[in-house]
């Protein structure tokens, strides 16, 4: 299991990530769920909260993609893709930061 916050480029916290690999061995593939931080925001993070919001309390599926990974929502169509520390979903780009070790 791996956890994420989610936050503007500018450091405002959105929310958090966890993914759960179907192997521990060679983890390809697996589930996510988003949970948004519930406080109020400024101005120019509510349509990336929004955006987020919109994905939360849905079981997620992920998949390693060449050098990312693809998140599809609860139907299976595309939902977001991670790349390096970024999540990119609706238009928006989020920053990862990975709470490993750091809990």
């Amino acid at each position: 299991m791996r956890q994420f916050t989610l936050s503007t480029e500018n450091g405002t916290l959105l929310g958090f990530l966890v993914l759960t690999a179907d192997s521990d061995d060679e983890p390809q593939s697996g589930h996510a769920m988003i949970q948004p931080h519930e406080a109020s925001l400024p101005p120019d993070a509510a349509a990336p909260a929004r955006t987020l919001a919109a994905l939360a309390g849905q079981l997620l599926a992920w998949q390693a993609q060449g050098e990312g990974i693809a998140l599809y929502d609860a139907a299976g169509s595309p939902a977001a893709d991670i790349r390096q520390q970024y999540l990119r979903l609706g238009g928006h780009t989020l920053l990862l930061t990975d709470l490993e070790g750091n809990l």
